[in-house]
C-alpha cells in the first residue's frame, strides 16, 4: 500500500474507532484525529467548488462525507496535507487548542467565511463518563452538520485559504509544528450569522466546531439533538469546566475577541501570554517528501509582512512601524506619524488593538482617516497628487478629495485642481497628523 493511499485510509472512520474512543486517552486521540482530518477536508470540499473527481465517497452510518483520491494535484487538497501532517502532530503532543480556517477574497482579501474547531484535553481521569452511543450520535449529528453548510461553492480561481492555530497555556513558545511558521496577525473574521456545527465528548476530549459569514444569515441556528455528547461537568470529569458554555449563551460576543486582528487572539499587555497563533507559509520546504511544489501555491499567506488597517499596498515609501500588542507592521502615516522620531515604540498600538471593539461607523471613519493620512502624506513627499489615490474607490477619492479641498490643499472648483497649496499643505499636516500619539486623534 502506497503511503498516500495509507494517507487516504486514515480518513475513513470506523464504528470501532468511535466506540473505543472512550476507553482511553489514547483511543480518544485516535478518534479526535481522524475527525479533525475528516473535518477540514469536509469544509473545503463544501465550500470551494473543486472538481468531484479529486474525491472519493465514503459513509459513517449511512451519512457521506468525502475523502481525497490518492496522487491529487489540486492545490486546495495539497496545501491539505500540509496544513494536517502539523495539525496531527500538535494534537499528538496535546498542545493543539483550536485551529481557524479562513476563507478571504483572493485579491481583496476580505473575509468571506470562518470555520473553528476547538479541543479539549482531559488526561486527569483514567476512565471516561461518556457512553459510546453517545458518541455515535454526536458523531451522526456533526457529519449531517458538515454536509449541510449552506451557501453556493466558491471557485477556486477567486478565493484563498489561511489556516491559524493556538496552542494550550504551558506550550514552549519556540514549537512550531511542521510547514507551520508564527503567524505575523490574526486574520478579522466575518461575525455574522453564527452557527454550531456540533460538539463532542469522549470524556477525554471535547471537539467543537462552528462557522461564521454570510452563508449562514439565513439558516437557522443548530443546536444539539437529545442524543447528542453533551459536556461533562461533575467532578469525575474535568473537560468543560472553563469558557465552553458561551459558545451557546453568548455566542456573538466571544467569537469577536478570539478572532479579532490579533497576534494573540486577545486584547491587552498580557495577551501574548495566553495565545501563540501559527500560520501555514509558503516559503515551507516539503520538497523532501514530494508532495508539494511551494512555487505553484499561491493560496497561502504572502511574503508581504505589513498588515495596516487601511489595506493598502503602499510602497516602501511610506515607513513601517510594528504594533507591540499584535507584533503587525503598520503604515506610520496611516495612524498620524510623519516621523519615526515622534512615536514611542515601547507603547505603540495599532488600531485594530487600539480599538477592538469599535462599532462599523467608527470604523468606516478610522478606515477612511487613515487613507486620507497616506495621501496627504504622499502630497507632502511628491508635491503632487501621489500616485496611490489609484488605490482608492471612487467613493473613497471623492471623500479624500473632498477633505482635501476643505484643508485648501487642492481647489476642486479650480479646472488645474491638482495643483498643491503647500501653504495650506503644512496647515493640513498640523490638522491632521500630530507629533505626539497622533494615532488617537480619530
Amino acid at each position: 500500500m502506497s503511503s498516500k493511499t495509507f494517507a487516504s485510509m486514515n480518513l475513513v472512520l470506523a464504528n470501532s474507532d468511535v466506540k473505543n474512543s472512550v476507553n482511553t486517552f489514547q483511543l480518544s486521540k485516535k478518534y479526535v484525529k481522524r475527525l479533525v482530518k475528516i473535518s477540514i477536508l469536509n469544509i473545503i470540499y463544501q465550500r470551494i467548488a473543486i472538481s468531484e473527481k479529486e474525491f472519493e465517497v465514503k459513509k459513517y452510518e449511512k451519512i457521506p462525507y468525502r475523502v481525497f483520491k490518492p496522487k491529487s494535484q489540486n492545490t486546495f487538497i495539497r496545501v491539505y496535507h500540509a496544513v494536517t501532517n502539523g495539525i496531527i502532530e500538535a494534537i499528538d503532543k496535546d498542545y493543539l487548542k483550536e485551529i481557524v480556517i479562513h476563507i478571504v477574497g483572493k485579491d481583496n482579501y476580505d473575509p468571506l467565511e470562518t470555520y473553528n474547531i476547538k479541543i479539549k484535553y482531559n488526561k486527569q481521569d483514567s476512565k471516561s463518563n461518556q457512553k459510546s452511543s453517545a458518541v455515535k450520535a454526536a458523531t451522526m449529528e456533526y457529519f449531517k452538520a458538515l454536509t449541510e453548510i449552506p451557501g453556493n461553492k466558491w471557485q477556486e480561481d477567486n478565493v484563498k485559504v489561511f489556516f491559524e492555530l493556538s496552542y494550550n497555556e504551558g506550550v514552549p513558545f519556540e514549537y512550531e509544528p511542521p510547514n507551520f511558521e508564527p503567524t505575523k496577525e490574526l486574520l478579522c473574521s466575518n461575525t455574522n450569522s453564527l452557527m454550531s456545527l456540533g460538539n463532542i465528548s469522549t470524556g477525554f476530549h471535547k471537539v467543537s466546531s462552528w462557522g461564521c459569514g454570510a452563508n449562514f444569515a439565513e439558516v437557522r441556528e443548530l443546536t444539539p439533538s437529545a442524543n447528542c455528547s453533551v459536556p461533562v461537568s461533575n467532578a469525575k470529569n474535568n473537560l468543560l469546566e472553563d469558557d465552553d458554555n458561551l459558545l451557546e449563551d453568548n455566542m456573538m460576543e466571544y467569537i469577536p475577541e478570539v478572532k479579532l486582528k490579533h497576534n494573540n487572539g486577545t486584547c491587552g499587555e498580557n495577551a501574548s501570554k495566553k495565545r501563540k497563533l501559527q500560520v501555514i507559509s509558503p516559503s515551507c520546504d516539503l520538497s523532501t517528501n514530494g508532495e508539494i511544489d511551494w512555487g505553484n501555491i499561491s493560496i497561502l499567506s504572502s511574503d508581504d509582512d505589513t498588515y495596516c488597517p487601511c489595506k493598502w499596498p503602499l510602497p516602501d515609501k511610506y515607513e513601517t512601524i510594528k504594533c507591540t500588542k499584535c507584533f503587525a507592521k503598520v503604515h506610520l502615516a496611516c495612524h498620524g506619524y510623519i516621523s519615526i522620531e515622534a512615536v514611542d515604540k515601547t507603547k505603540f498600538s495599532c488600531y485594530s488593538c487600539s480599538c477592538p471593539r469599535a462599532d462599523k461607523n467608527k470604523l468606516d471613519k478610522l478606515n477612511m482617516l487613515m487613507k486620507t493620512r497616506a495621501i496627504i502624506y504622499g502630497i507632502q513627499l511628491e508635491k503632487s497628487i501621489p500616485c496611490e489615490m489609484q488605490l482608492a474607490t471612487k467613493d473613497e477619492a471623492a471623500y479624500i478629495l473632498d477633505q482635501l479641498d476643505s484643508l485648501g490643499v487642492i481647489d476642486c472648483s479650480s479646472s488645474s485642481f491638482s495643483k498643491i497649496n503647500e501653504k495650506s499643505l503644512s496647515s493640513a499636516i498640523l490638522a491632521t497628523f500630530n507629533f505626539e500619539d497622533s494615532q488617537y486623534l480619530a
